[in-house]
């Protein structure tokens, strides 16, 4: 007992002579912090303390944010005979400079009318035309291109990297058009949910999602969500009919936008990568049906004879856990980590081959 009590006040004094020279060793140059960053004390945080945040957040990211503008041809008539053509808005909804070579990202439908022009409008009400919208062929996503020499003092909207894992109940920020009427609006509310399933329609994959009940109206689309921090987490993309406050918004890493972007400067289209198999993301329900022991990771089904998958030796019932040494999982899932690259890019899959792990690289192509 005696030991073990001199144990106990060796290591109390030890602690306290640490705290001492910690607080009392000086040095002669100082070191600034490069980025300074109001301290919040989260222990007295209060509602004026959440406020300053949300307008340091809205000061930072504002003209980041557009107005997408769509017109189109009207034929008029007078009687029989058509007289004349007259240009109409028909709608507007919003998207984010996401480059400084005047990229903006925003919704597929938003841009995929081929009859009609769009007109891109910035915070401060300055306007520039643009034909150039890259269509997305598996998500409903775009990526326009302003026909501009020069961003100016423009922010610039950088999203949270890959990996960083949003929380469910976690305050978000969404700001764009409302009602085709008022430019970059802001409204306030939290992540509702994540990994969320739709069936829309057949041209657009909706998984991942994001949902919101921060407070977004119909027609307005590709309002970006940001977190506290000024970072894109996702693009707005869909509204429950059934239900008040329910959004829906595709989640966006910077990697993913990145990899959009390569993609159109390499290859003149918006491309993502392909890896020439058939799989499936594998549950306990799947696994039965297929026969196997794992009940997660990536299934491979099939593997297309004589391509760059059957080449690495990927076979038929191998199993993907990790690509670039990332875990494969509902957090994280296969398909959308090869959106994070872009086709040209090579990665590492770490593959279980007959119960025996091993690693491969392959370089991801276009279909």
């Amino acid at each position: 007992m005696r030991y073990l009590l001199t144990i106990i006040i060796s290591l109390i004094v030890s602690a306290a002579m640490t705290q001492y020279l910690l607080q009392h060793t000086t040095s002669d140059i100082d070191t600034p912090d490069p980025q300074p960053k109001r301290v919040v004390d989260l222990e007295n945080f209060g509602l004026q303390d959440l406020q300053d945040e949300l307008t340091e957040t809205v000061d930072t990211v504002d003209d980041s944010v557009v107005s997408i503008l769509a017109s189109k041809d009207f034929v008029l008539y007078d009687g029989r005979q058509a007289t004349w053509l007259i240009q109409q808005q028909v709608w507007w909804w919003s998207g984010i400079i996401v480059s400084k070579e005047w990229y903006i990202l925003t919704n597929k439908h938003v841009v995929e009318d081929p009859d009609a022009s769009y007109t891109v409008m910035f915070a401060n009400g300055e306007v520039a035309e643009t034909t150039d919208a890259r269509l997305d062929k598996t998500l409903d996503i775009a990526v326009l291109k302003v026909n501009k020499k020069s961003l100016g003092d423009r922010t610039i909207a950088q999203a949270v990297p890959f990996g960083q894992e949003v929380q469910v109940g976690q305050f978000a920020l969404a700001i764009g058009n409302a009602l085709a009427e008022f430019a970059n609006s802001v409204t306030f509310g939290v992540v509702s949910g994540k990994n969320r399933k739709l069936t829309l329609d057949n041209d657009n994959l909706y998984a991942w999602l994001l949902q919101t009940d921060t407070s977004i109206s119909e027609w307005n689309s590709g309002w970006p969500l940001f977190d506290l921090d000024g970072k894109v987490i996702a693009i707005n993309t869909a509204v429950s009919a059934f239900g008040e406050n329910i959004w829906f918004a595709i989640p966006i890493s910077q990697e993913f936008v990145d990899a959009t972007l390569a993609s159109i400067q390499k290859y003149d289209t918006l491309a993502r990568p392909f890896v020439w198999v058939r799989y499936v993301d594998l549950t306990v329900e799947l696994a039965k049906e297929f026969d196997t022991s794992y009940t997660q990771w990536v299934y491979i089904a099939e593997v297309v004879p004589d391509s760059p998958a059957d080449q690495i030796d990927l076979v038929a019932e191998d199993i993907i856990t990790h690509i670039d040494s990332i875990p494969v999982d509902t957090t994280n899932p296969f398909l959308y980590q090869l959106f994070t690259k872009a086709p040209g890019q090579i990665i590492t899959l770490t593959v279980i081959s007959d119960g025996v792990p091993r690693d491969v690289e392959m370089e991801l192509s276009i279909q």
